[in-house]
């Protein structure tokens, strides 16, 4: 390597070095726990919800799944950010969370409407 060789790496070095740091950083994940892995309809939709909602806030944007027990003591201690789909009574029993009061999804069921007496089922079952 000749003298002028490694100047130019140097130079080019030091031109790297300054534009990496003067990049603003990117912000950590943001750790969502879930109990439905991708592999489930509504671990799918959760998936496309929330990616979009944060693509939308640039912020990076990282899935855990577990069960609904190992989520509560692993947002409990800090290892997840939040978590998908709690009911009201949960955010009741844990004032620290901030629930997001915008559902994303909405269901309801036959069992909630009033048939007059009659069953649900048209073979009288």
């Amino acid at each position: 390597m000749t003298p002028r060789t490694g100047l130019r790496l140097r130079r080019l070095a030091a031109c790297a070095a300054a534009l990496v740091l003067a990049s603003p950083a990117w912000p950590a994940p943001f750790v969502m726990g879930a109990d439905h892995d991708e592999t489930t309809f509504g671990g799918q939709w959760m998936r496309r919800v929330y990616a979009e909602a944060f693509r939308r806030l640039d912020i990076p944007l990282q899935w855990e799944v577990y069960p609904t027990k190992r989520l509560t003591v692993m947002l409990e201690q800090g290892a997840i950010d939040g978590e998908v789909q709690r009911g009201e009574g949960y955010a009741a029993a844990h004032p620290q969370l901030v629930r997001v009061e915008e559902p994303v999804t909405v269901a309801s069921s036959n069992a909630d409407r009033d048939t007059g007496g009659r069953t649900a089922c048209p073979t009288n079952c």
